[in-house]
């Protein structure tokens, strides 16, 4: 009996468990991560967020050894810790703010409480550090208490850093605004939880009603059906066997009605489920036609199948559903159609591959047009309305529920697809819909010809010199790194810095295919892309593939509304932009060669502080990285003034765009820490949490300083690398050459000054400044006159270059040609 109780007190005890609303349940313990580590990053202190008993929930953010190794490695350092952090947090939550304390180490924490509806659910924490050394006794004391050496726990104390109070205090505010965005996470969870919990309770009962109902109609029904069928093989008079023939059919329809009250409350509780597997389209569409032309009896009706011949022959989905959503739209059109034809019409368009496996997708896309009585626009609205049929004065003598198109929907948006009608009352009504489909044999269902010559080529590299591409981005950055990584496919490549430049080119060129940056000032992707779509019809068939960092499924929804085909993720990479550009390209621009193509050797840069081995990787080659990050060295000021002036004008759109571009473009050159500094800003500034990013702002721009000054030490070490093998080259060749005479190099390059400024001027004006700084180099190189002035246009004419300053080039020019 004992341990029935036993048994029985477990299970009461983890029932309230699991019913009780934990801050864990609440928000994710992910996201509760995410932000702890942002936080401890940005104030450089550590973070540890605990539940409403003083037991953390997350992975302590920049630990402090000391606590870690030490405190935390006894069960009563533990037990100190937690019950330290607990009162800390209810104290704060009475105060209304951050309380700073003292643990019995000596070391400085602070504590902010996360609330729901008053109550205590949790707490978030930091510090572990100190404002001042700790008397040594102190600390010899707390090792006797917890059982450590003496001499070791003072050595692991005096590591723990020292910081100002100003900034402790600092860093217990920005805590506090933590916990409370924290909390009202919390309570929206809580109240959307809620209304669910209630919404659920509400569906499941009419649900349990009508499935219930609906078992109990169906089982004498099936017995009546049953017997009434048996009874017409026999032998009756006429009159008897029409009767029996009336139950059958009629038995049939409430059969019928009674399998679409089960489906559509299987729907309502949730327990429809959608099992997909491989189909042929052509296949599908077949059978409905045999299952649907027996609805035509003798009605002067047509029906006609039509299939686009480019059609994939193989698709993943559920083809029970997809049949059974396709049979229901045909036969209410046949139902409401006595004369002309219902047109069962298939379609499709590509969309972007599945993000968890990278398999091919199609939208689907499926119409019913039929020739018969229409809807009125007033009905429309209540079509998808269950148990109700429009206009039922009219349709009286028609049979049905009102349910078909109700469950259609819910099935429909169990597949994550949608329906649009259009109807003209009197003369007839079309039913479309789109539901999306993984590909899993792209040989049309007309012709198998492409999907062989790819099977042939599968191995092959390809080049295409006769392809013309668009690639539009803001950032002149990102066009030099899609345009370096695809120079071994031999494209002509254009770019554009704006949307609008990129309409303007499309107007007056024929492009092949565009990659499109999605985020851009003034007119971003998405909104060039519809411009593009609807007024620029000569650009219908032109694939556009968008470039974002942002592949979370609403914005890849985004894309495929605004009429874009694909995506690309950011950073772009060599591999994935090429398999994309074969897939897309026209297949009579693509060359195949026996010859792999690959970018230029990954030769490394050591650069202390960036991740130069996973940049080089994302790029390709070590060439386009040097350049990318000399731009981005000369750029990034700029970069930061930009994100300054939004601060200043509390413009959350503009930075927040601004920060996505600093995000991207660190990534690209390895700039870790920063670029997942400048992605946290850019989820506030998407949340518009203004105050939180004011607060986080100061050290997001410690980061921008830290890797300007990285940047700068490397570039100048580089450069003078550079002019030291350049002089050593140039003295190499002076000693060798046998016949040196002596004359002055300098003098006799810039003799021919003509021919000089001429090579010079042309690659100014096709503003390729790479060229004009190789041309002042090699003058630096040879020149060893001993005119000053000549030296001095030099050194001024490569320092212009370099930041490209266009202006004070083409002054230079004027002046070393007069």
């Amino acid at each position: 009996m004992a341990v029935e109780n036993i048994n029985r007190s477990k299970e009461i005890i983890e029932k309230i468990n699991s019913d009780r609303i934990t801050l864990e349940k609440l928000v994710h313990k992910k996201r509760l991560q995410s932000l702890q580590d942002s936080y401890s990053m940005l104030v450089r202190m550590s973070g540890l967020i605990c539940d409403e008993y003083g037991v953390p929930i997350t992975e302590l953010s920049k630990y402090s050894p000391f606590c870690s190794d030490y405190c935390y490695s006894s069960t009563l350092g533990k037990k100190r810790c937690s019950q330290c952090g607990l009162q800390a947090a209810r104290e704060a939550m009475e105060k209304k703010e951050s309380v700073i304390y003292t643990c019995p180490v000596g070391l400085l924490n602070y504590v902010a409480p996360i609330v729901l509806d008053d109550e205590l659910i949790g707490f978030i924490g930091g510090g572990q550090v100190l404002a001042y050394k700790v008397d040594e006794e102190l600390v010899k004391k707390n090792a006797l208490e917890l059982g450590l050496d003496e001499n070791e726990f003072l050595e692991a104390r005096n590591l723990v850093q020292i910081i100002p109070m100003a900034a402790i205090e600092r860093g217990a505010a920005f805590i506090y605004k933590l916990a409370g965005f924290i909390s009202d996470l919390a309570a929206d969870s809580f109240n959307s939880m809620e209304l669910n919990r209630q919404a659920m309770e509400a569906a499941k009962a009419k649900a349990d009603f009508l499935a219930n109902m609906s078992h109990e109609i169906r089982t004498p029904m099936n017995a009546v059906l049953g017997m009434a069928q048996l009874a017409q093989r026999k032998d009756m008079s006429p009159e008897v066997k029409g009767y029996i023939n009336q139950i059958v059919n009629a038995g049939k329809l409430l059969v019928a009605i009674v399998n679409d009250i089960l489906d559509y409350s299987k729907i309502e509780a949730g327990k429809m489920e959608i099992i997909p597997d491989t189909y042929n389209p052509m296949i599908m569409l077949d059978e409905i036609y045999t299952m649907v032309s027996t609805r035509i009896g003798d009605k002067n009706l047509e029906l006609i199948m039509d299939m686009d011949d480019y059609m994939p022959s193989g698709l993943y989905g559920d083809i029970v559903r997809i049949k059974q959503i396709i049979i229901n739209l045909a036969n209410n059109a046949v139902k409401f159609t006595e004369k002309g034809s219902v047109l069962v019409k298939a379609e499709f368009e590509n969309i972007a591959p599945d993000l968890s496996t990278g398999q091919p997708q199609i939208n689907l896309k499926i119409s019913v047009q039929d020739t018969g009585i229409g809807i009125k626009d007033e009905d429309i609205s209540k079509l998808f309305e269950a148990f109700q049929q429009v206009d039922s004065k009219r349709n009286r003598n028609v049979e049905g529920t009102g349910l078909g198109l109700a469950i259609v929907r819910k099935l429909l948006e169990a597949m994550n697809g949608h329906m649009t009608i259009k109807s003209e009352y009197g003369k007839g009504s079309t039913f479309a819909f789109v539901v999306p489909q993984k590909v899993t044999n792209s040989t049309p269902v007309g012709s198998a010809t492409r999907e062989s010559a790819e099977s042939i080529n599968a191995d092959k590299d390809y080049i295409a010199p006769k392809a013309r591409i668009l690639v539009v981005d803001d950032n002149q950055i990102n066009l030099d790194i899609v345009t370096g990584i695809l120079e071994p496919i031999e494209m002509h490549i254009d770019t554009a810095l704006s949307g609008k430049k990129a309409i303007e080119m499309l107007e007056n060129t024929s492009y092949d295919l565009v990659f499109m940056d999605h985020m851009m000032p003034e007119m971003d992707g998405v909104e060039t892309t519809r411009i593009i779509r609807r007024l620029m019809p000569q650009c219908n068939r032109m694939p556009i593939l968008a470039l974002t960092a942002n592949v979370v499924s609403e914005a890849k929804q985004s894309f495929i509304d605004a009429g874009m085909n694909d995506f690309l993720p950011k950073p772009v990479e060599y591999a994935l932009i090429k398999k994309k550009l074969k897939e897309w390209l026209p297949v009579e621009k693509i060359e195949y060669t026996d010859v792999t193509l690959l970018p230029e050797q990954k030769e490394l840069v050591d650069i202390p502080g960036l991740d130069t081995a996973y940049a080089i990787n994302l790029l390709g080659s070590k060439k386009i990285y040097l350049k990318v990050i000399e731009e981005y060295y000369k750029t990034l000021p700029k970069k930061v003034e930009k994100l300054k002036e939004s601060l200043e004008k509390n413009d959350c759109r503009q930075f927040t765009i601004d920060v996505h571009a600093l995000k991207s473009s660190s990534k690209q050159i390895g700039a870790i820490e920063l670029s997942e500094a400048a992605a946290y800003m850019e989820n506030l500034g998407n949340d518009e949490e203004w105050d939180t990013i004011l607060s986080f702002a100061p050290g997001l721009f410690e980061l921008t300083d830290k890797c300007f000054s990285i940047l700068e030490d490397a570039i100048t070490a580089d450069r003078e690398k550079n002019q030291r093998d350049a002089w050593n080259e140039e003295n190499d060749r002076e000693h060798s050459d046998e016949k040196g005479s002596g004359s002055d190099s300098g003098e006799q390059y810039f003799e021919n000054r003509q021919e000089f400024f001429a090579i010079l001027s042309d690659a100014f004006e096709g503003l390729d400044m790479d060229r004009c700084e190789e041309l002042i180099l090699q003058a630096k190189k040879q020149y060893k006159g001993s005119n000053p002035k000549k030296l001095e246009w030099l050194n001024a004419m490569q320092e212009s270059i370099e930041a490209w300053d266009y202006d004070t080039c083409a002054h230079l020019m004027a002046i070393g040609q007069e």
